[in-house]
This record gives structure tokens, sequence and C-alpha cells, in this order.
């Protein structure tokens, strides 16, 4: 009976030592890879004036958090395409990338995000809208996207993304109401910035 309790700790001893020296033995992961990113939105510059500010941590090879800002002062030729005005707001994502290069190539990502803005009244059954007549909202979205991200060797980066956002709760309705707010509303990205 002891010949058998000291068989199966030898074998449990030398089990969890080889399992051990297994882990140990790994190729060592750089520890000088940056983990800090910030970024800015030029497609939202240069087709609506609208400064969106993006700060990534990388969690590690395959993931990362972030928030994000975007200020939109007033922009007439905005309200005649979308009926609304979003002035700012403030998103946090989860980003899991697919590629074996450190936190870049193709990813996923989900995403929440809050916002205020202006909502202009509806006229002739949506084809068109009041502007003398608005009201201010809040709102809460979430949504998920999808991106690619390339970074050079000296650590900028390109990213491209769509992602889409659906209104959760808003102070005002998204529907059955005289003023217009979508319920869905989708965002094409392409930010360049720095990783540090």
């Amino acid at each position: 009976m002891k010949q058998i309790k000291l068989t199966i700790i030898a074998l449990v001893t030398l089990f969890t030592t080889s399992l051990f020296a297994q882990q140990t033995k790994e190729s060592p992961k750089k520890t000088n890879e940056p983990k800090h990113e910030i970024g800015i939105d030029f497609l939202d510059i240069i087709a609506y004036k609208k400064l969106e500010i993006s700060y990534n941590y990388l969690l590690n090879d395959s993931e990362s958090l972030g928030a994000r800002v975007s200020i939109f002062p007033d922009n007439s030729e905005f309200w005649d395409l979308e009926g609304y005005q979003e002035n700012y707001s403030v998103g946090f994502n989860y980003r899991h990338y697919f590629s074996k290069k450190y936190a870049q190539g193709f990813y996923a990502e989900t995403l929440i995000k809050f916002s205020n803005g202006k909502s202009f009244g509806i006229l002739d059954n949506y084809y068109s809208y009041n502007y003398n007549d608005y009201k201010k909202y809040s709102a809460f979205e979430a949504g998920f996207g999808i991106g690619y991200k390339y970074a050079s060797k000296r650590n900028f980066f390109i990213d491209v993304s769509l992602s889409i956002n659906r209104t959760l709760w808003s102070s005002i309705p998204t529907e059955k109401s005289n003023f217009y707010l979508p319920s869905i509303k989708p965002n094409f990205g392409f930010t360049l910035g720095k990783r540090f």
C-alpha cells in the first residue's frame, strides 16, 4: 500500500514539474511593446468637420480597451442630410484582434456610447425638417464593429473601421415623435495615430 502511495505521489510530482517546466521554457514575450495608442479620425474631420479623438490601452497581443471623445460643432450641411446633430459623445470599446501580430490586423469590437445633441422637428412626413424647432437630447447606445489596423515599426498606425450602434435609450423617442433621432447609426472611421 505504501508503495502505491509513493508511486502516485511521484507521478503527480513529475506531472506538475513537467507542466511548470513547459511554462517556463516558452519563449519570453517582449516587454518593451507599447501599451498606449492615441489617434484622430480624419474621415470625420474631412467629411463633417467633427473632431474625434481615441485612446486605446493594449492589454496583450490580441485585446484592447479604448475610449473615444467626439466634439461636433453645429453643421447645417449635416442637418440637411440627417435631421439631427450629435454635438458631444463619449464612447468605450473592447477589441479582439485576430492576427498573430501585436494588437493589429483584423479585429472585432463591442462598444457603448453616451451622446447629446439636437433633434429637429419633422415636416412633411419625414421628408424635411424644421431647423427653427429643435429639442436637445441625451442618448445611450450600444453596438459592434469590425476593422483593420496596421502598425508600422515606428509605432504609427492606420485604423479603418465600420461600426453600427443602436439607440437603447434617449430623452426623446426614436419613433412616433415630432422630432427625428435614428434608432440605428452606422459609422465609418479612418484613424491615424501613434503608439507609445
